[in-house]
Formats: C-alpha cells, sequence, structure tokens
C-alpha cells in the first residue's frame, strides 16, 4: 500500500526536506524555514479535533528544557501543521533495545518526573497521555525530550474521555474506559509503564501481572541477572506503585514522584559504595523513614522480619569495632563530599520547583538560597526573569530584588553570583540577553532601554558562536543607540542617516520576532514603534529610499498580528493599533499625494 506523502506550500515559508515518521495522529517531516535556513520538525496532523486547534497553539507558551519548542500551527489544504524545534537524538525505545545502563535509567526517571511537575503545574495542567519510549527522545548530552502532544488535554476535563487514548501497554486503565476520568496521575502510570520497558526491554502489559505479586525485594533480577543489589529493588518499588490500576494508590502527583526518586537513586548510591559499613545500615534505615509513605505497611513488616534483627547485631558489632578506628579513609571522604555535592543538587531543584508554585516574594528568598547552592547554573537566572516579566511589567521592587540576588556576594566572600556566572557564557548570554528584554518592554522606571542596551551589549559580547537570539541582540543594541539622537532637535550632520538605520533596523526586528514567534507583548511594542515612526516621519523615510509597497507591507503584517490568537484578548491594544494603522496609512497617502512627494 502507498503511504500519503503531504506537501507544504512555498508561502507557509518552509520547505519539506525528508520525511522523519509517523504516527497515529499524523506525520512528521523534516523543514527548513526559507528565510532562515534553519532546520525544524512539522508534523502534520491529519485528523484533528476542532477543539484540539487553540490547545496546539497554547503549547507555543510551554518553555522546558524537556520539551520541544513549539513555533508555529499553521493551516493548509485543510491540515493542521504543527512547526517544533528540531530535535537531535535517539528515541529511549530504540535506545533501550541496544542496552541501557542503570544511570541512565535513573537519569530519565528523574527528567521525566521533572517535566510533568512543569506540565501538570501549569495555571491550567497540561496532561500528556501518551507516555511512552517511543515519545521520549534522548539528546547527545543525555538531556531528555518529551514529544508528541496529540493526546494531550489541557486542563481537568467536566466529564470523562469519550474514547481511549493512548497506547496499549502503557495507557492507564482509566485511559481504556469510556468515560475513564484522567489527571496527573495518569501520566504517572505511564512513566511507570517507560521505565519497567527500560528495565525489561518490553511492555508491562502481561509481564507486569505475572510480577506484580513478587516481593519488592525479589523484583528486577531479571535474565540478564541485571541489578542484583539495593538500586534495582528501590527501582522496583517506584515502578511498582505508578502501575497501580487504582489511581489513588499510585503517587499523589508528580512531585511526590520525583521525590521519591530522588531518594531512592540516593539509598542506591550509598547502598552501593558502604553496603559493608556502618553508614549504610544508618542510611538506609533514615531513608526508609523517608520513603515510609511509599511501602505498603505488609512490605515494611517483611522487610524488619526477614533482616532487622540481622542488620541491628552487624550494626552493633561494627560500631564497636569502628570506635577506635580514627580518621575517616580517603575513599569514605571522597563519597562524603559525593554524598553532600547530590544533597545540594536536590536541594537546588527543589527550590526552584517551589519558587514556580508561589508569589514573588516568597520565591525571591528560594533563588536567594539556590544562588547559594549553584550560583553559575543558569537555570535559576532564566526562571527568575520568566517569573518577572510574567505579568508584563518589570517594577522597581522586582528589578531591586533581581540585583540583589545577582550582585550577591557568595560564600567565597569575592566574587558576586553574576561574576560566577559568566564562567558559563553560554547561561550568561542568554541570562544578558532576557535582562535586556526585561529592560526594554516590561520596565516602569525611566532609563529602561539605556539598560537594555547595556545588557544587550554584554549578551553580544559573551557569545563566540551563533545562537537563537544572538541577532536580535544584535539589532537591539543598535536600536538603543539611536535614543538619544531622536531627542536631540539640533543640527545634527548625520541625523538622517541614523533616524534611516533606525527604520530598518526596527523593520529587521519585527521580522525576527514574527519569524520567532516571539512574546505577544514584545512583538506588539514594536510594531507600536514602526507606526509611530511612519506616522512622524514617512516623508523622510521615504526621501532615504523606502518604497512605498514596504511600508504599506509592515502595516498590513501588523493587522495579521492584530487579528492572530496571541492578540484575540488584548482588546485595548488592538484598538490602539488599529488607529495608529490608519494614522499610517493616511501619512503614507500624504506623501504620494503631495507635491513634495512626488509621484509613485
Amino acid at each position: 500500500m502507498t503511504r500519503k506523502e503531504y506537501s507544504l506550500s512555498a508561502e507557509c515559508g518552509y520547505r519539506i526536506v525528508r520525511r522523519l515518521g509517523s504516527g497515529g495522529e499524523g506525520t512528521v517531516y523534516l523543514v527548513c524555514h526559507i528565510n532562515t535556513e534553519q532546520l525544524r520538525a512539522a508534523k502534520v496532523l491529519t485528523n484533528i479535533r476542532e477543539d484540539r486547534r487553540h490547545e496546539l497553539n497554547m503549547m507555543k507558551h510551554l518553555k522546558h528544557n524537556s520539551l520541544p519548542r513549539v513555533i508555529d500551527v499553521l493551516e493548509q489544504s485543510g491540515y493542521v501543521w504543527l512547526i517544533m524545534e528540531y530535535i537531535h537524538g535517539e528515541r529511549l525505545d530504540q535506545l533501550a533495545l541496544r542496552g541501557i545502563s542503570e544511570a541512565q535509567i535513573w537519569s530519565v526517571a528523574r527528567q521525566l518526573s521533572q517535566v510533568l511537575m512543569y506540565l501538570h503545574s501549569r495555571k491550567i495542567p497540561v496532561f500528556h497521555l501518551d507516555i511512552k519510549p517511543s515519545n521520549i527522545l534522548i539528546r547527545p548530552d543525555e538531556s531528555l525530550v518529551l514529544i508528541d502532544f496529540g493526546a494531550s488535554i489541557r486542563g481537568h476535563p467536566d466529564e470523562g474521555l469519550n474514547k481511549g487514548y493512548g497506547t496499549l501497554g502503557f495507557a492507564a486503565p482509566e485511559q481504556r474506559k469510556i468515560g475513564g476520568i484522567v489527571d496527573g496521575r495518569t501520566d504517572i502510570y505511564g512513566v511507570g509503564a517507560v521505565l519497567y520497558y527500560c528495565c525489561y526491554g518490553k511492555i508491562p502489559k502481561g509481564a507486569w501481572e505475572q510480577t506484580a505479586q513478587r516481593s519488592w525485594v525479589d523484583f528486577l533480577i531479571n535474565k540478564k541477572g541485571r541489578w542484583r543489589h539495593q538500586g534495582g529493588r528501590m527501582l522496583a518499588r517506584i515502578i511498582r506503585r505508578c502501575l497501580l490500576e487504582n489511581p489513588d494508590d499510585r503517587y499523589e502527583d508528580s512531585r511526590q514522584l520525583y521525590k521519591a526518586i530522588c531518594i531512592a537513586q540516593s539509598m542506591s548510591h550509598f547502598y552501593r559504595n558502604f553496603g559493608k559499613t556502618v553508614g549504610a545500615a544508618l542510611l538506609f534505615l533514615t531513608a526508609l523513614l523517608f520513603l515510609f509513605d511509599s511501602f505498603t505497611k505488609e512490605e515494611i513488616v517483611t522487610a524488619g522480619k526477614r533482616g532487622g534483627t540481622q542488620t541491628a547485631a552487624k550494626m552493633t558489632a561494627e560500631t564497636t569495632i569502628g570506635e577506635g578506628a580514627g580518621a575517616e579513609t580517603e575513599s569514605e571522604t571522597e563519597n562524603s563530599e559525593m554524598e553532600k555535592a547530590e544533597a545540594e543538587e536536590r536541594e537546588y531543584y527543589r527550590l526552584l520547583e517551589i519558587a514556580r508554585g508561589t508569589g514573588f516574594t516568597q520565591a525571591v528568598e528560594c533563588y536567594e538560597r539556590a544562588a547559594g547552592l549553584c550560583p553559575a547554573d543558569g537555570e535559576w537566572y532564566l526562571q527568575l526573569m520568566e517569573q518577572v516579566t510574567a505579568d508584563g511589567l518589570f517594577d522597581l521592587e522586582e528589578e531591586n530584588a533581581v540585583k540583589k540576588l545577582i550582585y550577591s556576594v557568595q560564600e567565597n566572600g569575592e566574587t558576586t553570583a553574576l561574576e560566577q556566572l559568566k564562567e558559563n557564557r553560554e547561561a550568561y548570554g542568554t541570562f544578558a540577553y532576557r535582562m535586556g528584554l526585561a529592560y526594554w518592554y516590561y520596565y516602569e522606571g525611566s532609563g529602561g532601554k539605556s539598560a537594555a542596551a547595556w545588557w544587550f551589549e554584554c549578551a553580544v559580547a559573551s557569545q563566540e558562536d551563533s545562537c537563537d537570539w544572538l541577532e536580535t541582540a544584535k539589532v537591539l543594541s543598535r536600536i538603543g543607540s539611536y535614543y538619544g539622537m531622536l531627542g536631540n532637535t539640533g543640527a545634527d550632520e548625520g541625523r538622517e542617516e541614523r533616524e534611516w538605520n533606525y527604520w530598518n533596523d526596527l523593520k529587521e526586528l519585527w521580522y525576527m520576532y514574527r519569524t520567532q514567534q516571539e512574546d505577544a507583548l514584545i512583538c506588539y511594542e514594536t510594531g507600536e514603534e514602526l507606526l509611530s515612526l511612519l506616522i512622524m516621519n514617512a516623508y523622510e523615510i521615504w526621501q532615504q529610499g523606502e518604497t512605498r509597497e514596504e511600508m504599506t507591507r509592515i502595516i498590513s503584517e501588523i493587522k495579521v498580528f492584530l487579528e492572530s490568537d496571541s492578540m484575540k484578548d488584548e482588546l485595548n491594544r488592538q484598538k490602539k493599533l488599529e488607529e495608529q494603522s490608519a494614522e499610517a496609512w493616511s501619512a503614507i497617502e500624504r506623501v504620494f499625494q503631495s507635491e513634495t512627494g512626488g509621484i509613485e
């Protein structure tokens, strides 16, 4: 049977390079963006529900390292095309079949639970509902990307599903029932199924029922003899709870799952390294208390009967022997330092998660502590700026809080958090760029443009290689240099040339933002600035060499932007830009109708 191929017209701005694959909801192609020559992934959705179109547009606002960036949603010839970031990586199912290490499985478990925390904690939560190995990509740096939101829903449905969604073997029982109610625990089932597949190389269906009744102590001693130590047993317990049929018996939410994974991974590491020392016994017993909410009472009692007395006796004997042993061995010191580092990392990410879900004052306290733990990690800086600009305003209180955080002197007493971030050039550049945007478009005080221009210069200077925002930062840095000239009414020999450059840089910025699907407020501000320049200086712009066609094209582009989904709730801004568009049209008409304006 010949498979159907789809095409994109040149008007969409993309050309198809090759087919990448297909799934239940559509076919994926590798495409090239014609203007920028950037490679992207385009999924044609051939049988999409009407109510899903708005959800797909909303996906453009999801920003997380473990999610593909959705760039655009196009409609052509009756089909919907989802244009996304092209991810270079290997599918998890292929990696698992080839062979996957314990460390890699723990990494998958942690990253998958982290991205679910992000999705489930949105103001309107997003539930993926099709978590499976083939929907997970592993980048060369082993970071994870969760793809294919074809079955996802936003918000808690008022009623159950009217038909089953998900993939057999990985979908939770409630997904397979007509009228089943889904929530975050449904995705948690998918995590358990993925981890099971990674451990066994097969789908849980059937195999899980056979192993579900085994003691968690014996689980994961498979035919390959993998993980004959506590690490596999602890992971098995997590998998088992994720895969329980009743959602109420699973982890309460993705945050609780993430916590269980972090603790179990730490226990696994130290049990493996200190399994025959006093420290191992103490750590193991302490961790059991933390994990009490995840064990069933029967399992705790059984574990105690099997090894409790022997472990206690062994602890007493080894403690007595070790009392005069003196200083720690070098190996113990190294592992102690490693444990401290891992504990600090766990605390760092815990603080970031808390900050996401709290008010700004409480969030700043979390960022303060996070900065003390990992001052050179770019994640808290970017999350801070995302939170600062979420309401479309960068006020003075927020500015002071940000300055206090980045200029605070760290424990060494010599360098600030920002100075330490500079060692990570890429992260520092991205943060500087975001600071520039905050000052440029959101700042409520005076001098925002000047401060922004300085941050853009810092961002540009920090980059040795090209990146997504570099050209935009260069243009904004140039535009920032024009503002002093614009307020000067005196004679200036180079004024006309700078005004012409200002116009062209604004145009370039507008087209960049529209291509990159930048924040609606940023596009609005840029469009408003372009229209104001046309209203005030249409004649001068024409004299410098601009065509009527290009000036009217800009106005038409802005009108298209006003009709987009991102502006449909911004009625006041829509009205203002519509009025300015009409004034700009009139200004252009006057230029070409006047005697001094010449003929077209």
